[in-house]
């Protein structure tokens, strides 16, 4: 009977170790020496180098690795749209030091959707695009960026209409957001605007993270606590706990 619970333990330990994280869309780590780029999420939105001046640097923070020191003249396309992710629902999480200007953290080219930063200040920003009708341009003022890489969390749901701002674990603002559902993220850009050059960030960038659902707060108090962590999808979690389950049976009636 032995051999029954060491299927049960393989089963479980191939689940484990080839979780699928259905909502997690793409994943820029920036540690792998060979390809700083690359998605490691295996969806293939791996990314390029633009410009110059971007390096690479400890993070400082366990978990994280190396983090992306991107400069005024350097910034990372992704030359495939991300079309999969609906900017009526998604969520973008990263780990980013403050800029000095009035630069972008990152962009999407449809529409062309900023994430700006300014000393203590964020924006999800819209205004560049005035035509587009159904957006809320976001201004969101908070105290709660720190010296050194702050997690941030932008969090949009469809179904409450609202988008949330994340600071360090901490909720810090929400706003109103309706956005039509077949709008999508399109082509990324981090470290700066895709479309010009001049908003090209000052700033030390880690562990982009992009999802094509909101996350929850406890997802997000995962991301900040256990740094470089993912949120996998519930089904996924749900086919561990059943086979755990068996296995823990298996156990107890015919092997203990």
């Amino acid at each position: 009977m032995k051999s029954l619970g060491w299927i049960s333990s393989t089963v479980l330990t191939f689940l484990v170790a080839n979780i699928a994280f259905g909502d997690l869309v793409a994943h820029y780590t920036f540690n792998d020496p060979n390809d700083r780029y690359k998605d490691v999420t295996g969806n293939g939105y791996n990314g390029a180098a633009a410009g110059s001046g971007t390096t690479f640097v400890p993070s400082g923070i366990t978990g994280l690795g190396d983090a992306m020191d991107s400069t005024t003249s350097g910034r990372v396309l992704v030359n495939t749209p991300i079309t999969e992710v609906s900017l009526s629902n998604f969520a973008i999480s990263f780990w980013a030091t403050t800029g000095t200007a009035w630069d972008d953290w990152m962009s999407f080219s449809s529409p062309l959707l900023t994430l700006m930063n300014v000393g203590s200040t964020i924006f999800l920003n819209n205004a560049r695009n005035p035509s587009l009708t159904g957006y809320t341009d976001w201004q969101l003022a908070s105290d709660a960026l720190i010296g050194g890489l702050n997690h941030i969390v932008i969090s949009a749901n469809s179904t409450s209409e609202t988008a949330t701002l994340y600071i360090n674990g901490v909720l810090a603002d929400t706003s109103a957001w309706t956005v039509s559902p077949d709008v999508t993220l399109g082509y990324l850009t981090i470290g700066g605007a895709g479309d010009t050059t001049v908003r090209d960030i000052d700033a030390t960038i880690d562990d982009v993270q992009i999802y094509d659902t909101a996350l929850s707060s406890g997802d997000v108090s995962l991301l900040y606590n256990t740094p470089g962590s993912v949120i996998p999808e519930p089904a996924t979690l749900s086919v561990i706990a059943f086979v755990s389950a068996i296995g823990l049976f298996i156990r107890r009636r015919f092997i203990d």
